[in-house]
């Protein structure tokens, strides 16, 4: 969730938990995910909220929010793209697609938040930061991701 949802969606919660190699009968623990984002309004509701974070923040504020967005985002490319590497003789193409379009859309807000530094360096203040709109469709990916992984064998959500 990004920094700046206070607020849940929803009180709800979904565990995901995939199957055990040696044991089959046996799931072993993966994540939470608080709230449940996979109910239909809770994606919605994140892109408003999301939107309303961007347009209520200026300035600095913005950028900072932005920037650590970016960093999480990161983060979450690298371990995408080491999954990939790793595992995707097992994974499906509709889940490798998915990967890659959201390693893509990682990239592209990365290098239109890179503009910044050289815009602030012209102008001298922080207007119109770039990639902060880019933010809602990067998660609305995420969503559909953990929606085509809810209906792979070998994972459980309870």
């Amino acid at each position: 969730m990004p920094k700046c949802i206070k607020e849940n969606l929803n009180n709800d919660e979904i565990v995901f938990l995939v199957q055990n190699k040696t044991y089959s009968d046996l799931f072993d623990f993966v994540a939470i995910l608080k709230p449940d984002v996979l109910k239909p309004i809770s994606s919605a509701q994140l892109k408003v909220n999301i939107l309303t974070c961007v347009v209520n923040y200026k300035g600095e504020k913005l950028y900072f929010f932005v920037k650590g967005e970016i960093e999480r985002l990161n983060t979450l490319q690298d371990s995408l793209e080491s999954i990939l590497s790793t595992h995707s003789l097992n994974i499906d193409d509709k889940i490798i697609s998915t990967i890659s379009s959201l390693c893509i859309q990682i990239r592209i807000i990365n290098n239109e938040f890179r503009f910044n530094a050289v815009s602030e360096e012209l102008t001298g203040e922080k207007n119109g930061i770039s990639g902060a709109n880019r933010l809602d469709k990067i998660y609305d990916i995420m969503i559909q991701l953990l929606g085509l992984l809810e209906k792979e064998d070998g994972i459980k959500i309870e």
